[in-house]
């Protein structure tokens, strides 16, 4: 009774050995000889723009104003995008200096791969803001269409430096003579019949304005009228508080000032002189000029 169970007990282990082993070679071989599972995957890639790059800009050194005129700055500013030159689509600028803005659109000059070369121009008036201790900030603008990117000299970059406006001194008067008319003997402030208006045509503050006068002579006589009887005023009309002139000898008008800008419609950048014939004295009748004189008389301006 006892062998039978073992056997049987036998048997049944047998079975179930036998069993997973045929469980373990079917999973093996349902891998190696079963059909392979299956399935798509769309896969997608988002290129995005490009965005300009702006390299640097390079313009013309040593820019003066020219008299009561203006004058053309031209530079060149390069710039690149990684999508090819053509994609750019505008490049500008602004130049600026205390409020004073002065904008523009670049014109594309020459083009390759990822690289254009842009030429830009600006007026400077001869009033514009000048001087090494007061530079001009460059702003570029570059745009794609989509991007928009900017820079500026502010960035203190080598490649963007400032623009630097040369500065000049420099006046013009509105009439070249001074007269008086016919006068009497002895006449005493006189006022001439008209004044000299002075106007700044430069960039620069004018301090100090100086006369040389000369005596007026006769064509036909040795009398002179020395340049001491004339006197001059640069606030009002007529002779009050005129400053006398002396023989060949610079005299500074007190007080006389132009500042900068355009004439036309800053009164501050104009001057009035006022002269004064304040003691003729006796004097033979005739006309007395200066060409029969010393010579034409001068006037000189100072920045200081």
């Amino acid at each position: 009774m006892f062998v039978f169970v073992f056997m049987k007990k036998g048997v049944i282990l047998g079975i179930i050995f036998l069993g997973f082993i045929f469980v373990c070679f079917s999973l093996v071989n349902a891998k190696i000889t079963g059909k392979a599972q299956q399935g798509n995957v769309d896969v997608s890639l988002q290129v995005g723009n490009a965005v300009p790059a702006i390299n640097f800009w390079e313009g013309p050194w040593n820019i003066f104003p020219i008299p009561d005129d203006s004058v053309n700055v031209d530079f060149e500013v390069t710039i690149s995008d990684d999508n090819g030159y053509q994609d750019i689509s505008s490049v500008t600028f602004d130049f600026t200096n205390e409020g004073i803005i002065k904008s523009g659109t670049c014109i594309e000059s020459s083009g390759g791969g990822t690289i254009a070369i842009y030429s830009c121009s600006v007026d400077m008036d001869f009033y514009d803001i000048g001087g090494a201790s007061n530079p001009w900030t460059i702003t570029i603008y570059a745009s794609d269409g989509v991007n928009n990117v900017d820079k500026s000299s502010d960035y203190l970059d080598l490649n963007f430096p400032y623009f630097i406006y040369g500065t000049m001194l420099y006046m013009k008067l509105d009439t070249s003579s001074i007269s008086w008319g016919a006068v009497s003997p002895d006449s005493v402030n006189l006022p001439a019949i008209n004044p000299i208006k002075m106007s700044n045509i430069a960039n620069t503050p004018i301090s100090g304005v100086h006369i040389t006068g000369h005596s007026l002579g006769h064509a036909t006589s040795t009398e002179i009228i020395d340049a001491s009887s004339f006197g001059v005023n640069e606030q009002l009309p007529g002779c009050v508080d005129a400053q006398s002139l002396a023989e060949s000898v610079e005299v500074e008008v007190a007080g006389a000032s132009l500042q900068v800008g355009d004439y036309n419609l800053v009164p501050e950048a104009n001057q009035d002189l006022y002269f004064c014939l304040i003691n003729l004295g006796s004097i033979s009748t005739g006309s007395y000029t200066s060409g029969d004189g010393g010579g034409s008389w001068s006037l000189r301006i100072t920045d200081i």
